[in-house]
């Protein structure tokens, strides 16, 4: 399915939302983040990459990337993917937040691939998403 580019609006209220999950689990996130160094398709500069930046040990599936353990499995036949593997930044926030990919869309903290006819537009809306998380971020910094 591919989706038309994400518009400025839903960027917001993805961010907005993904926000308040990061306010309620993750206090003071928002001052953990640098802004000339944010860039959302980057697992360790994104928003969950700098408020998460501490070493955590992770199922491996989640650590490989894939959307669920079934994903894993379905790649990886033979590994085991409830092995702990430690990991930082993007993935060790999507696992201590609880989200799956498509969550983790809903919050504006990722653009799903296969909703993109090609990395362009994909890369458009990580810019769209950027737009959006550094305005709230000021908005909160100079309060």
């Amino acid at each position: 399915m591919t989706l038309p580019k994400l518009d400025l609006e839903t960027a917001r209220l993805q961010v907005k939302r993904g926000a308040a999950l990061l306010d309620e689990k993750r206090p003071g996130w928002d001052r953990m983040i640098d802004l000339g160094r944010l860039r959302l398709a980057s697992a360790a500069l994104c928003v969950l990459g700098q408020a998460y930046p501490e070493s955590i040990p992770v199922p491996q599936w989640i650590e490989q990337g894939c959307s669920s353990r079934a994903d894993f499995i379905s790649i990886y036949p033979d590994a085991e993917p409830d092995v702990l593997v430690c990991t930082a930044n993007y993935d060790a926030g999507r696992y201590l937040l609880g989200l799956d990919d498509e969550q983790c869309m809903e919050h504006g903290f990722l653009v799903l691939e296969h909703q993109h006819l090609n990395l362009t537009s994909q890369l458009a809306s990580y810019r769209i998403l950027e737009k959006a998380w550094i305005e709230l971020i000021e908005e909160r910094q100079k309060a």
